[in-house]
This record gives structure tokens, sequence and C-alpha cells, in this order.
């Protein structure tokens, strides 16, 4: 479950497509029906690498939304 906060929490600010790279340093999730952010359980921040087929996924949908 952790872990599906910290993805609805990514933003494109922390993935690093040339640097193959995800930072993971926070999460989402409801309380009392509101939508709070928070940092992850741990407070810690990691760095996630992604391949190359992640990559080229990633930078294709990035293109079509802007």
């Amino acid at each position: 479950m952790f872990l599906t906060q910290e993805l609805v929490a990514l933003r494109w600010s922390d993935v690093d497509l040339d640097g193959a790279t995800v930072t993971v340093c926070r999460a989402r999730t409801v309380l009392g029906g509101v939508d709070v952010e928070r940092p992850t359980k741990t407070r810690g921040t990691r760095v996630v690498a992604l391949d190359a087929g992640t990559v080229a996924v990633l930078r294709s949908h990035h293109g079509a939304m802007v």
C-alpha cells in the first residue's frame, strides 16, 4: 500500500529521464476524506533506477502531455 501512496505522489520534476532515475520523496493519502501529501513513511528519499524501456515510454508520454 505504501508503494501505491508513493507512486501517486510522483511529479514530473521527480523524474530524470536523461539519468534514468526517479526520486521518491513524498506520499499521498486520504485522511478524513481529504487528500494529503506527506513525507514517505521513513521520511527518507530514495532514487530508483529506470530501465531503458520505461524511460522510452515515459519520454513518449511526457512529450504527448506538453
